[in-house]
């Protein structure tokens, strides 16, 4: 599918070992964790924005993260990913854009806890220690932000706030009371983010018509169906076959275990 958009294609970096699969502008480059060709998804390991105090004012370490996808076929999943803060006393924002426009777009949530013991590991982001809140549809840029004091230094030198894949993350104290001991310890890649993607620049042929030239759907045995999640399609193996619908020949048969009748 690369010949449809860059963006597609999987370059492997090996400068680690073992190598990574990246995907997108080099100088921006995702790592991807797994991708669906079925949903139309993709996994990477997005960054985690912090900001460390040593004072009530003073900033020791500080990280803003964001995605630009406005380029891409890609748009960050409303139902698989969560905004999410974790911190005592802590304000997160989520700033950007929807549908390649300029309407500005913001959300966040606020963290509040009195000290480490009135956390509990574990516990639902919802407000004590961590919290969470969705995000809006077709959000093709965004930033995450957190509020540049902090009262709660002393036991809760750093804040966090991220874009994180629903169900991944999980409280703890821990995540609290280190020097980035979250990144460290949970987040040293990253944390993954589910995104869509699509085959954005064209719909599926109406019944009847002959298809674009591009279309991508070039395996027999394949049908178009409508992306969920901004404009566009995705290719699909028909019933009873499975494979790359994007490849010539690429669905193929699915083998049955055969049934003896008694």
């Amino acid at each position: 599918a690369s010949n449809l958009n860059h963006y597609f294609t999987v370059t492997c970096n090996d400068s680690f070992q073992p190598p990574r699969p990246m995907i997108g502008d080099p100088e921006i480059a995702a790592e991807v964790i797994d991708i669906s060709l079925e949903h139309g998804e993709m996994r990477v390991y997005g960054d985690v924005s912090y900001r460390c105090f040593t004072s009530n004012t003073t900033v020791s370490d500080y990280r803003r993260t964001g995605f630009v996808l406005d380029t891409t076929p890609f748009i960050l999943s409303t139902t698989r990913n969560r905004f999410t803060v974790i911190g005592c006393s802590t304000l997160g924002i989520i700033g950007g854009y929807k549908d390649n426009s300029s309407d500005l777009y913001v959300a966040g949530c606020y963290s509040y806890c009195q000290g480490i013991n009135s956390t509990s590991d574990g516990a639902a982001c919802t407000g004590t220690g961590c919290c969470e809140t969705t995000i809006s549809s077709n959000l093709t840029v965004f930033e995450a932000i957190l509020y540049n004091q902090s009262s709660v230094w002393t036991f809760n030198p750093c804040f966090y706030a991220m874009l994180v894949e629903e169900g991944w993350y999980s409280f703890r104290r821990q995540d609290l009371v280190e020097h980035l001991g979250f990144i460290k310890g949970r987040a040293a890649k990253g944390v993954p983010v589910v995104s869509d993607w699509a085959i954005r620049n064209s719909s599926c042929p109406k019944d009847g018509a002959k298809p674009p030239k591009d279309y991508a759907c070039v395996s027999s045995n394949s049908y178009c169906v409508s992306a969920s999640n901004g404009p566009g399609y995705l290719c699909n193996c028909s019933i009873g076959y499975e494979g790359n619908p994007y490849l010539p020949n690429g669905c193929q048969g699915k083998l049955f275990p055969q049934i003896t009748l008694l």
